[in-house]
């Protein structure tokens, strides 16, 4: 399978991962972002409908895919941060912190790109150690999943 000018297949994915302790399956059907996404893997069962935002042409009718991204970029990161300060024996500077996930819709500065791009800003507040916020950016599983996706950190 060919994705922009890398080559991917089923053996380059199994070179990124060991095993696996968990999957999950989510499907969509209909129209895309005007569609249905669904995911019926092991756990509870989720179905959303979908809508594109009004600022790209939609009726903001239902949930979009920058939405989803957000709150699970944000749950996993907290996680992170969680394990990070208490692997950093710093466990009790994590016990208030909440983060904020934005993600950003936009068109690719390459123009010769078709379709849109991402970019995530992940605001930490209730927590300003350095050591702890970058191990846990290295140690997510988001983080790692989006290295080619523009991701910026900021305290609050």
């Amino acid at each position: 399978m060919s994705h922009g000018n890398k080559e991917f297949d089923s053996q380059t994915l199994s070179n990124r991962i060991r095993g696996h302790l968990y999957f999950s399956k989510g499907t969509a059907k209909g129209q895309g972002r005007d569609g249905i996404v669904s995911s019926n893997g092991c756990d509870h069962p989720l179905e959303f409908q979908m809508s594109r935002p009004k600022s790209i042409g939609g009726k903001s009718m239902g949930t979009n895919p920058e939405q989803l991204l957000a709150m699970a970029y944000a749950s996993s990161f907290l996680e992170a941060l969680h394990k990070s300060a208490t692997r950093l024996d710093k466990k009790s500077l994590a016990d208030d912190v909440k983060v904020h996930a934005y993600v950003y819709l936009g068109l690719p500065v390459d123009t010769a790109l078709e379709g849109h791009t991402l970019k995530v800003e992940l605001n930490v507040e209730g927590l300003s150690d350095d050591d702890v916020i970058g191990n846990a950016h290295e140690n997510c599983t988001f983080s790692r999943a989006l290295r080619d996706v523009d991701v910026v950190i900021k305290k609050c």
